[in-house]
Formats: C-alpha cells, structure tokens, sequence
C-alpha cells in the first residue's frame, strides 16, 4: 500500500504555500457559549477545518475576524 499524502495549496491569492488534506485538531471546537479568551483559537480552529487557507492565513484572518468583531486577542 502507498502512504502518499495529498497536498493543497493555499487559496488565499498570492499565497504559494501547499499542506496536508488531512487535518488533525489538537484543540476542537468547544461547545458554546464560548469564553472571551477562546473566541481566537476558535475561530483559527474553524478556518483551519475548512482546509481552504494555510495557518499562516488562516492566522491572518482569524485576526482580522477578531478585530472587526471586537473580539480581544491575547498578546
């Protein structure tokens, strides 16, 4: 049996950065009401899930969800 991954490539534009289709969450989506200081890895886990974006623009608009919402980030 061949133990090739599939990889895709980032969706963001301009963004040349390919990763694993599989994805293995560390932290998982809790269930609501969800605390001020998890709404960030929440939302990173929920774009991270949708395997359109890699983590660093996953990140990037995890942030900009983040501040649009007011939604306080940890430093």
């Amino acid at each position: 049996m061949d133990n090739k991954e599939t990889y895709i490539k980032c969706s963001y534009y301009n963004c040349d950065i390919s990763f694993a289709k599989e994805y293995y969450s560390l932290i998982g989506l809790r269930e609501p009401p969800v605390l001020e200081e998890y709404k960030f890895s929440q939302i990173l886990e929920g774009l991270l899930k949708t395997r359109l974006f890699c983590i660093k623009c996953s990140t990037n608009h995890a942030t900009i969800i983040c501040l649009n919402s007011k939604i306080h980030i940890e430093d």
